[in-house]
C-alpha cells in the first residue's frame, strides 16, 4: 500500500521542510500528531477493530506519553479498553495484552522517541526495516473476531460500515495517482475536487482526462496561505460560565 494512503494527513498542509520539521505553533504539532496516527496500526500490527484499537491506545500511551502502566490505566483513554471491553480471550489475558502493548510502546520510545522521527521519509522503505529501526515489535495475532459476540464489537470491526466506502475511495485515489497526478496535490485538494476526480475515474476516464481535471487552479486547491489565514483569524469559543448562555 502506498504510504500516502495510511498517512494522508502528512501531505495536506504544505512542503515538509516548512511545517513538519520546523513546527512553529502548537496547532501544527497537534495536527501533525493526529495525521500520523492511522499509520501506527500498520507499524504496530494492531488491528483497527475495537480490540485492536484498545491495544493500540496502550501502545501509544507508552510510546507518546511515556507514563507508567498504572497511570496509563487511569487516563480517560486507558479506562475504556481496561474496564469496558470484554474480548473472548478472557479478562486475565486481555489485561496482560494491554500491559504488553504498553511495554512495547515504552521500549520503542527508548529506541527512537517519536519526536525525532521524520515519518514521511520512512514511507517508501520496507515495513520490516522501518519497524527494526524504530524498535517496534509487531503484534501478529488477529483481533478482528475477539468481540464477535458483541453487537458493538461486530459493528466497530467494520468501522460501522465505513471501511468498505474508504477502501473504494483508496482504490480510486490510487488510480488517480497512477494516472500521473502528484499524490500531494490530491491530498491537498478540496473535498469537492477530490470527489470529482474519483467520479471521473469511476466513469472510466483515461490518464489524459484525469490529469487535465486535476490541473491546479485557485478554486480547486487549498493553498498554504489560505490555511494560514484561516488559523490566524480563528478564535475559540469563550469559556462558558455556569448557567450562562453562549453568545449567538
Amino acid at each position: 500500500m502506498p504510504g500516502y494512503m495510511p498517512w494522508p494527513g502528512l501531505f495536506t498542509e504544505t512542503d515538509f521542510s516548512t511545517v513538519t520539521r520546523c513546527p512553529t505553533t502548537r496547532v501544527s504539532a497537534i495536527r501533525r500528531s493526529v495525521a500520523a496516527r492511522p499509520g501506527f496500526h500498520i507499524l504496530t500490527g494492531y488491528g483497527t477493530d475495537l480490540a485492536g484499537e484498545g491495544l493500540q491506545i496502550y501502545f501509544e500511551l507508552g510510546y507518546r506519553q511515556s507514563i507508567p502502566f498504572r497511570l496509563a490505566a487511569l487516563t480517560p483513554q486507558g479506562l475504556g479498553p481496561l474496564l469496558f471491553l470484554r474480548p473472548h480471550v478472557g479478562q486475565r489475558r486481555w489485561r496482560a495484552l494491554l500491559r504488553e502493548a504498553h511495554a512495547r510502546g515504552a521500549a520503542a520510545r527508548q529506541s527512537v522517541p517519536p519526536i525525532y522521527v521524520y515519518w514521511e521519509e520512512l514511507l517508501p522503505r520496507p515495513l520490516a526495516q522501518v519497524r527494526e529501526e524504530l524498535g517496534i515489535v509487531p503484534f501478529e495475532e488477529d483481533t478482528s473476531d475477539w468481540l464477535a459476540k458483541s453487537w458493538l464489537g461486530r459493528r466497530a470491526a467494520t468501522g460501522f460500515g465505513a471501511y468498505a466506502r474508504e477502501a473504494k475511495k483508496a482504490q480510486l485515489a490510487r488510480r488517480i495517482v497512477d494516472a500521473g497526478v502528484d499524490f500531494r496535490k490530491l491530498m491537498r485538494a478540496t473535498p469537492e475536487c477530490a470527489a470529482s476526480l474519483r467520479r471521473l475515474v469511476a466513469d472510466g476516464a483515461d490518464d489524459v482526462a484525469i490529469r487535465a481535471a486535476a490541473a491546479p487552479s485557485p478554486m480547486t486547491l487549498i493553498t498554504p496561505q489560505e490555511k494560514d489565514a484561516f488559523f490566524a483569524t480563528w478564535k475559540p469559543l469563550p469559556k462558558r460560565r455556569s448557567g450562562a448562555r453562549l453568545p449567538r
